[in-house]
């Protein structure tokens, strides 16, 4: 398993626009942030302390397992480095549209450190009810994932958090069961599907 509810996360970026909702769902989520990683901050900390850098946090005793990355595309490649350099080997990099090149040198670090990679252009990782380590796109995370034995892997938060949804509200009412049979695990009849994509999209708009 990638995290889990014991899983320690520093936020890398804390400061940049993405990164506040992000800290927001996480912390009502119950995921560990050990450290907060900017140069100032401007909201309420709750008692998790904030460093200039990764390297000063590491230096001043904080345990991480993860690292989310926030920073702007030119800093990723950077923060990214620290944060192999500190020996965290699960780094999830929200920050979109890195260059090749960056992302190329990020991956062969990350491999000849034993460091996994979840991005760029991440919405992040939900262990339903033990950890969320992002914002998966929804602001309702609670109301759209549930503990199973299906991993939902996407590059579309919509229609990840969709797919989970429908699985949830199957499960829910049995609708499994009903259409295991089939090729799908979803209502099979049009009218039930809209009708189900209809109160998907009203959970997690």
């Amino acid at each position: 398993m990638l995290a889990g509810e014991n899983t320690k996360v520093v936020v890398q970026g804390t400061t940049e626009r993405h990164a506040l909702k992000t800290i927001e769902l996480m912390k009502d989520y119950g995921t560990k942030i050990s450290a907060f990683i900017a140069q100032k901050i401007e909201f309420e900390l709750n008692e998790v302390p904030l460093f200039n850098s990764l390297t000063q946090a590491t230096e001043a005793g904080v345990k991480a397992d993860c690292s989310i990355v926030c920073v702007q595309k030119s800093a990723v490649k950077d923060a990214v480095f620290e944060a192999i350099s500190n020996e965290i080997k699960l780094i999830v990099i929200l920050t979109e549209d890195l260059p090749l090149h960056d992302s190329a040198e990020i991956i062969a670090l990350a491999k000849r450190n034993e460091a996994r990679i979840i991005g760029p252009s991440s919405a992040g990782i939900i262990i339903p009810e033990k950890t969320l380590i992002g914002y998966i796109g929804s602001p309702k995370p609670k109301e759209l994932y549930a503990r199973g034995s299906t991993a939902i892997i996407s590059r579309s938060e919509s229609l990840a958090n969709e797919t989970a949804w429908l699985m949830k509200k199957a499960e829910e009412t049995k609708e499994i069961e009903k259409y295991k049979s089939r090729d799908t695990a979803f209502p099979a009849s049009s009218s039930e599907m809209k009708t189900l994509r209809y109160q998907a999209s009203n959970v997690h708009d």
